[in-house]
């Protein structure tokens, strides 16, 4: 089973089964920057990236009443965990789009996307519905 990434935004839309029009709906962006990111001739911007995390996780979840949280799935210290915002903001499915986490250290934490969402898509706490 593959884990997909989040600028693989072909992968992405066909594991969501959309075409690429029904995908730019979605994301509220043309058709033609769909085809650019999917060619690569256009890097997929963060902001997009973060659209369809989102969209794969609401998939994953389905019906499912609720999720367990990120320090449940990849298990923290608790001393840590006083001291995370994603454990104060009960933030625990989207920890991977909060800011400031204490999952990689500090540095981690404050790290731009594409450093930050690296590391988090080698994280159980979101593998759990990139897998395809």
């Amino acid at each position: 089973m593959a884990t997909l990434k989040l600028s693989d935004l072909r992968g992405a839309r066909n594991a969501l089964g959309k075409s690429q029009s029904e995908m730019a709906c979605l994301l509220g962006i043309s058709t033609r920057s769909i085809q650019s990111y999917e060619q690569g001739w256009r890097e997929v911007p963060s902001y997009v990236q973060k659209l369809v995390g989102v969209m794969l996780f609401l998939k994953w979840r389905g019906g499912q009443r609720s999720v367990e949280p990120c320090w449940k799935v990849r298990p923290c210290d608790p001393q840590k965990r006083k001291l995370c915002p994603v454990h104060h903001g009960k933030a625990g499915e989207f920890c991977w789009m909060t800011c400031g986490d204490l999952c990689f250290g500090r540095e981690g934490s404050d790290a731009p996307w594409l450093r930050k969402i690296g590391q988090c898509q080698k994280c159980p706490a979101m593998t759990r519905f990139l897998a395809v």
